[in-house]
């Protein structure tokens, strides 16, 4: 949320916000009754202060003060303020002791650390947004239901700054401006409430994220320059200059280029998404190391949004009684952050780096399998946990692990399969009769070709011996994008072109193969399986730490889990910081 990485988090907003603009409507056109165009300028600021959850009851120990975060920022500046003129002291050796919980500097320590505890944030928001779009209402068909059609397009400019408290002595800064420019698509079917909607999203543009990390440390020996930290720091509150900050140590940049896709389709409760991207980075530490890197990521997820379906009822009813009184619902909203919902997301995130002539090394894709919602009793969890197990051939989930509940709230079920360099050298040589083996002992194995299939399910598969065998299309989808992307690597095509096809071939070989065939394919030593759970506890209101689950395979580089989660530990930077979460669209 906010491009924070908190699981769970109280947030609370203030803010502002103006819409300038006109509309035109236009009724009694041949092909539709009413008609619109608009076209709006939004200008809007917001303050959000956000504190991880460990214990649900922390959401009504939170004092209501909070909910005025300007007044955090304010103290905060204050106190900074009020640190730096310490170094004026007439009697440094009271003024500056620790030891004394009643000396100035104690005083002021304990001030900010009520102000912003450890794992909080205080964001700042400034977002211009220029739009214009055009709608049309109509009947279909001359049925009784409503049929509108919707399109837009758009611009965003955000300035963005987070105040993070790392831990007890440091603090990190992101300053953030970011730039994206998009048109949307949107057609829904109603008739008493939405039926079908359908929906479709292009976005491009870029962003940068400069961090800046300051030790707080009070002690004035371990950290003689605390004077100038905080009047550095305080600069920065009160008028958004980053200037002195650099002058005491050069932050961490992060510089990108993204263009994301999206599509959506939702029927009545049920939802279903895509969303690919593909981002370009520029990376650069303070201490002047510097790299370029390239992610593709290509997302699908499905489930049931009860929350979303309730409101359009609700709504219904509001409409009869005045057309000015709407509730707004969570339409493509994950479902597995919804009321009563639950959803499943399969994903492949493609991530290298580049060398000096652009072409990717030490390429590196995870296959991301997750199960999340509401709540759930463990006895299904369990059973997931089961078939999980023998779909991987090994215990991978501990059932064990679940036994001292009955429920887990917020549930968060997730399988990761890592393939790394010489895995994806495989899946660039997988051969079309290994596949076509296969179909054809998955077939004998389950009956099929002893069954017979329709007509129309009959293929024809061709041998590199020139031989011919008829099958009835078990693994159509896999054969097919394998030889998609065998014609791009035989033509010799762009390298992002081939990457997007082959890990569009991965999560084919892993919803269609049974694990063992997957391993044959790309080598067991390619492959590492690995884990998670997490979720509350029923009648426990402490957040679990995280079950890892056991593991399968090797590690095949010396990026375990990919070069972007080395990046984030080397320069100490949040994943929704440096993806840019607060900019882009996400599943």
């Amino acid at each position: 949320y906010l491009g924070t990485d908190n699981l769970v988090q109280l947030a609370d907003s203030i803010g502002w916000g103006i819409q300038l603009g006109g509309q035109l409507g236009i009724e009694n056109l041949d092909f539709a009754p009413t008609a619109s165009l608009r076209g709006t300028v939004t200008i809007s600021k917001n303050w959000t202060h956000l504190k991880p959850l460990r214990s649900l009851r922390q959401v009504f120990k939170e004092p209501y003060k909070n909910i005025v975060v300007p007044l955090i920022k304010w103290q905060m500046s204050k106190r900074l303020d009020e640190l730096s003129n310490l170094r004026d002291s007439e009697n440094p050796n009271a003024d500056w002791s620790l030891d004394d919980d009643n000396s100035e500097l104690a005083k002021i320590v304990k001030h900010l650390n009520e102000n912003l505890g450890i794992g909080e944030s205080v964001l700042y928001t400034e977002r211009a947004m220029p739009s214009m779009g055009a709608s049309l209402g109509t009947s279909l068909m001359g049925t009784p239901i409503h049929m509108s059609i919707s399109g837009s397009a758009d611009i965003v400019d955000i300035r963005r700054i987070q105040i993070y408290k790392k831990d007890q002595k440091t603090l990190q800064i992101y300053d953030d401006i970011g730039h994206g420019q998009g048109w949307s698509l949107n057609v829904s079917l109603e008739r008493f409430v939405p039926i079908i909607r359908l929906g479709w999203r292009k976005q491009k543009g870029n962003y940068s994220v400069r961090l800046h990390e300051v030790d707080l440390n009070p002690d004035i020996k371990e950290n003689p320059r605390l004077f100038d930290k905080a009047h550095a720091v305080a600069e920065f509150l009160n008028t958004g200059s980053a200037e002195l900050l650099e002058e005491i140590q050069k932050p961490n940049i992060v510089e990108a280029d993204f263009k994301d896709k999206s599509s959506k389709f939702a029927f009545l409760f049920w939802r279903h998404k895509k969303l690919k991207s593909d981002t370009l980075f520029d990376i650069e530490s303070r201490d002047g190391l510097k790299g370029r890197y390239v992610t593709l990521t290509d997302e699908k997820q499905s489930g049931l949004n009860w929350e979303a379906f309730t409101k359009d009822i609700i709504n219904y009813g509001f409409q009869r009684l005045s057309s000015n009184v709407n509730w707004a619902s969570p339409t493509f909203q994950n479902p597995a952050e919804t009321i009563g919902g639950m959803g499943k997301t399969t994903s492949v995130r493609f991530e290298t780096s580049l060398d000096d002539e652009d072409k990717y090394k030490e390429r590196f894709m995870r296959l991301s399998d997750r199960w999340e919602g509401w709540s759930k009793k463990v006895k299904k969890l369990k059973r997931y946990m089961r078939e999980a197990n023998e779909k991987f051939g090994f215990q991978l989930f501990d059932e064990r692990t679940l036994d001292n509940t009955d429920k887990l709230k917020l549930f968060d079920v997730a399988v990761n399969l890592n393939l790394y360099e010489a895995g994806f050298k495989k899946l660039e040589q997988i051969h079309p009769n290994s596949l076509i083996y296969f179909e054809y002992l998955y077939e004998e194995e389950r009956g099929i070709r002893e069954r017979g299939c329709r007509e129309e399910q009959i293929r024809t598969r061709r041998l590199s011996d020139g031989r011919r065998i008829e099958s009835c299309g078990t693994l159509n989808n896999v054969i097919s994008q394998n030889n998609k992307c065998r014609n791009k690597i035989e033509d010799n095509k762009d390298q992002k072109d081939i990457t997007k096809c082959l890990m569009r071939l991965y999560r084919d070989l892993y919803e269609d193969l049974d694990f063992k065939e997957l391993k044959m394919l790309l080598g067991q030593d390619n492959i590492f399986v690995h884990g998670e759970v997490n979720g509350f506890r029923d009648n426990d209101e402490v957040l679990n730490d995280t079950i890892q689950t056991n593991t399968e395979g090797r590690i095949g580089s010396r990026f375990w889990n990919g070069p972007f989660d080395k990046i984030k530990q080397m320069l100490g930077i949040q994943e929704g910081e440096l993806n840019g979460y607060w900019l882009r669209e996400r599943l």
